[in-house]
Parts: C-alpha cells; sequence; structure tokens
C-alpha cells in the first residue's frame, strides 16, 4: 500500500531508460523514490498519464476525469 498526501510527490518520466518507458515517483518529503514500467502499448499516452496521476496526487483524489481519459487503476 501506499499513502500519498496531496503535493508530497510528483510521477516524472525517466529519461535516462532507453530500453523502455519507465515513470519515477519522487517524495518531496524524503529521498524515496519508487519506478513504474509503463505497459501500455500506445506511448502516445505517457503524457497523459503523466498529467492526470500528478493531478490527481496534488489534489488529493479530489475532482474526476472524463470518460476519454485513462484508467488511473
Amino acid at each position: 500500500d501506499l499513502i500519498l498526501f496531496p503535493g508530497d510527490a510528483e510521477l516524472l518520466k525517466v529519461d535516462e531508460c532507453t530500453t523502455g518507458r519507465v515513470l519515477v515517483l519522487k517524495f518531496k518529503s524524503s529521498s524515496q523514490m519508487l519506478f513504474f514500467w509503463l505497459q501500455e502499448s500506445n506511448p502516445d499516452r505517457d503524457q497523459i498519464v503523466l498529467q492526470q496521476a500528478n493531478t490527481l496526487i496534488n489534489q488529493g483524489g479530489e475532482g474526476g476525469f472524463g470518460d476519454d481519459d485513462v484508467n488511473m487503476e
């Protein structure tokens, strides 16, 4: 389980990874970093996933997204 407080973390693309699509969740209150590998077959949606995840992190889960957006399960 992972507990995130609004504004405590940021999800970023790892540009140094050239063999796949990797994201890192960096915490602002500690040096902890968690790495995630994107498995969705459409890399064109990577930026949308990053924006939506960071919005959820910063808003504390308040608000929602439209039907056309990525499911953030």
